[in-house]
């Protein structure tokens, strides 16, 4: 039953796009549609229908998923600049990096990495988390050189 909606959807969706290409009108969703879609092109193996997809969401919004999809395409296709592009996208998420610079410039640089210290996680997870760190020093965020 999954696949006879999947296989429905995917028609409906395909008349949809060949009918805007007929009429040469651009065809507007949203990010997360894009994603619903590339998740179901990927299920039904339709490999660049979903890179089509996924590229629209990340064009759209920060989509891990969607990054992470089209980081896998890349990869297989051997497109190399492409994957670089993906990865550099993927190692500095845009909310992780703006909501702790929203910290750092409230409590200070020194505050937020000894409460990092404090949690004691393991030490994988502490130096993931110490990256984001060294860029606000690096970067001269307000609120690193107290």
């Amino acid at each position: 039953m999954v696949l006879y909606e999947d296989l429905r959807q995917y028609t409906i969706w395909r008349a949809v796009i060949q009918h805007f290409r007929s009429v040469q009108a651009p065809y507007r969703k949203s990010g997360t549609y894009w994603e619903i879609y590339g998740d179901l092109a990927t299920r039904l193996h339709h490999r660049e229908e979903a890179k089509d997809a996924y590229q629209r969401c990340a064009d759209q919004k920060f989509s891990a998923k969607a990054l992470v999809r089209l980081l896998e395409i890349y990869a297989e296709e051997g497109q190399l600049h492409k994957t670089m592009e993906v990865s550099i996208k993927l190692c500095f998420p845009t909310a992780i990096a703006y909501n702790l610079n929203k910290l750092i410039q409230s409590e200070g640089l020194a505050k937020v990495q000894s409460t990092l210290i404090a949690l004691n996680t393991s030490p994988a997870i502490l130096k993931l988390m110490s990256r984001f760190l060294t860029r606000a020093k690096t970067f001269d965020v307000l609120g690193s050189t107290h």
